[in-house]
């Protein structure tokens, strides 16, 4: 692994390597507490950033990856704090979610039945994964919508209310709430949007 690599955007590899350690002595670093693929993964992003390819468009390939390998890779850049790939990261992850949602309303159009059990699965899945790591599930520091709800709001639009009748006793407790948080929204907009027309009806001569 090339130090020009690392070092300009992990301040982590910085210090190891330009500072009087061992590792910079040696150009050497040894990291036991990271899987080989993960950590081959992160490399690879690295080496997309370097050579100029845009991070959003290099990265298109880790669309076919699970959130959990995307939480994985997100994790090990905060772990090296590259931060400009963090934030990458979880673009991608949003990204993958809105591909899961099309996919979805794919299977349930054409009725793809095991098609749309697997989709299900998958936001499951992706919904216990990103729960289970609330540094990235949850509301960032600018207040932007916590992950979680945003993978429940795409769940439930490429569900429908009708396969939602189908599949919400299947669903994780916290997964459940936060769907139906979603669809009470939903009727209390639809409500509103009603009585505003009968008003206007109303006042109609």
């Amino acid at each position: 692994m090339h130090k020009t690599v690392l070092v300009p955007r992990s301040t982590y590899f910085d210090k190891c390597l330009n500072r009087s350690f061992i590792e910079a002595q040696e150009m050497r670093v040894f990291i036991d507490e990271i899987e080989p693929t993960e950590m081959a993964t992160y490399l690879e992003a690295c080496y997309i950033e370097t050579f100029g390819v845009q991070l959003d468009q290099g990265l298109q390939h880790m669309h076919n990856h699970s959130i959990s390998e995307l939480i994985a890779l997100w994790k090990t850049c905060d772990r090296f704090h590259h931060e400009s790939l963090m934030r990458v990261t979880k673009k991608t992850i949003e990204k993958t979610i809105l591909r899961m949602g099309e996919k979805m309303s794919q299977y349930s159009q054409y009725r793809n039945f095991s098609g749309f059990e697997d989709a299900v699965k998958s936001f499951v899945g992706g919904f216990q994964a990103l729960n289970a790591h609330s540094e990235i599930g949850g509301m960032d520091e600018s207040g932007n919508k916590a992950l979680t709800t945003f993978l429940a709001e795409v769940f439930c639009v490429s569900c429908g209310a009708r396969r939602w009748r189908e599949v919400a006793w299947a669903l994780p407790l916290e997964f459940a709430v936060e769907a139906s948080i979603w669809w009470c929204k939903e009727i209390l907009c639809l409500e509103k949007d009603i009585i505003e027309r009968e008003s206007v009806k109303r006042r109609l001569p």
